[in-house]
């Protein structure tokens, strides 16, 4: 899944788009499904091709938990829209569990 993808899969649903990051996570804490054990990143659509830590993998300093990926290492990701193998430093995890989660939501009022 690609971040363009994914928007593209929401606009199918009548009046949902990738969900903004706080629709997803507030104060920490991942509003919708809870955290997912491991590396993992869903699409969110406060900038194109930006992406939210929803995995409780934990970096020195602390966890990335509800990190937006621009924010949080100054740069949106090359594999946000990437389609094909996984980078090196993926190796050992498949890409498309990376970022295999998928958030669809209303416009926030």
């Amino acid at each position: 899944m690609t971040w363009n993808s994914a928007q593209a899969f929401c606009q199918t649903k009548p009046g949902r788009h990738i969900c903004t990051a706080p629709q997803i996570c507030t104060n920490k804490k991942i509003r919708i499904t809870g955290s997912a054990l491991g590396d993992h990143w869903v699409p969110v659509n406060d900038t194109v091709n930006n992406w939210m830590a929803i995995g409780n993998e934990y970096l020195p300093g602390g966890k990335k938990l509800c990190w937006r990926h621009l924010q949080g290492f100054g740069s949106l990701p090359g594999w946000g829209n990437k389609v094909g193998p996984c980078p090196p430093w993926t190796s050992k995890f498949n890409e498309c569990l990376l970022k295999g989660h998928l958030f669809c939501c209303a416009p926030a009022v």
